[in-house]
């Protein structure tokens, strides 16, 4: 259940991300529907110790889970962001200036 409502609190469209109340709101009421078999679930290790994309993390769900919460799923990245995260992650502009300067560059290209 922490798919759905990591990737509705991280939505590039922040229109639709939640608030601090609505995501609490969200989880205990998730959590009050929820078994104790569903409640004592442990995290699959191969998330553990790793900070996967919640992309991947959506395609290792169970197909009736993806379809039961698909409206809290965010849509496709945009080709814009997905340039500015290629270049970011690129480049260390935290200690290299041209890096930084390089990126403030093309987000002014594509006016972001």
């Amino acid at each position: 259940i922490l798919v759905p409502l990591l990737d509705h609190m991280t939505t590039d469209d922040i229109s639709r991300r939640f608030t601090a109340a609505e995501a609490y709101h969200f989880i205990d009421e998730t959590i009050s529907n929820m078994s104790e078999v569903e409640l004592s679930a442990e995290v699959p290790e191969e998330v553990l110790g790793k900070m996967p994309s919640l992309e991947d993390l959506w395609k290792s769900l169970p197909q009736e889970f993806i379809l039961q919460w698909r409206a809290y799923r965010s849509p496709p990245l945009s080709w814009s962001t997905r340039i500015l995260r290629f270049i970011s992650t690129r480049f260390t502009y935290n200690i290299n200036p041209l890096g930084f300067r390089f990126l403030a560059f093309v987000r002014r290209i594509l006016g972001r």
